[in-house]
């Protein structure tokens, strides 16, 4: 019963770690690349990478809504949506993937 636990906790372990190296290569990853335009339906909004964290146990990108004082697009986006944006890792790579290939 003991080594069940112990091979156990060593999966839980490799997951973690696992999960920690994806981290820090998403991380270099936005480092490199942090700007997305977001289209929405009060014009387009450009947004920066901010940081990663977590939301329900998943990693998520937060980035935050550039300013600009002389488009009013982005004053509505502001004002309507909000002034940050969350993607998934996976909706994040997605995107550049077809970034990359245009």
């Amino acid at each position: 019963m003991g080594n069940l636990n112990i091979l156990k906790e060593l999966k839980n372990n490799r997951k973690l770690l696992s999960e920690l190296h994806n981290a820090e290569y998403l991380q270099e990853v936005c480092r490199l690349l942090p700007n997305l335009a977001i289209k929405t339906q009060y014009g387009v909004g450009n947004y920066e990478f901010e940081r990663l964290a977590y939301k329900e146990d998943e990693l998520v990108l937060l980035f935050k809504l550039q300013p600009d004082n002389e488009d009013m697009e982005t004053c509505m986006i502001s004002h309507f949506i909000g002034d940050q944006f969350i993607v998934s890792a996976r909706q994040y790579l997605y995107a550049y993937r077809w970034y990359a290939r245009a």
